[in-house]
């Protein structure tokens, strides 16, 4: 019932803010407008070409929440198995069902940060200053591997957490498992 008011809520707020900008702002008509797209035949800085490696993770992110779907979509036609191959063995329907969410939102995030590093020297007119270091950075330096550690580590967990294999290593590395054993 939450979830329902909360939607209600705040479609009325985005309809009201709406409505309350229309009432103020009268229409504007840009007269600069270009006859000709002025980002056809732009010459891309090098950041901007640094962006590829990014656009390259977005797609195998993508291709992979794809068939992280499509696994999870065959489990309601032939339930545990994949053309015969036991799947459910390996891959739970409730891993693939959260991998699939989560690569969505890992692709998604990874392409607005493309998009915007890709985007910026168009907005400032020039490269701006230290750009295509932190550019390659962020996906390929530590910061990167940090981001990289996480997020397969994120979808790690999920698959030992369905398993409980996570319970059997947590207990291994604190000691406790011997301890449970006396």
């Amino acid at each position: 019932m939450w979830t329902g008011v909360s939607v209600i809520m705040l479609l009325a707020g985005i309809g009201w803010l709406v409505w309350y900008y229309a009432q103020k702002q009268s229409e504007i008509v840009a007269d600069d407008v270009p006859d000709t797209d002025p980002l056809i035949g732009a010459h891309l800085s090098p950041s901007q070409r640094a962006t590829v490696k990014y656009f390259f993770v977005v797609t195998l992110l993508f291709l992979l929440q794809i068939f992280m779907g499509i696994l999870t979509a065959h489990y309601g036609v032939e339930g545990g198995g994949f053309y015969g191959i036991p799947l459910a063995d390996y891959l739970p329907y409730v891993v693939t069902r959260t991998w699939h969410t989560q690569l969505g939102i890992f692709w998604i995030a990874t392409a607005w940060l493309a998009a915007g590093l890709f985007i910026a020297p168009f907005i400032c007119g020039y490269e701006p200053k230290g750009q295509l270091l932190k550019s390659e950075e962020v996906l390929s330096r530590p910061p990167g591997d940090v981001i990289d550690l996480l997020s397969s580590g994120a979808l790690c967990s999920d698959a030992t957490t369905q398993r409980q294999w996570n319970k059997a290593v947590s207990l291994a590395l604190t000691g406790q498992a011997t301890a449970h054993r006396h």
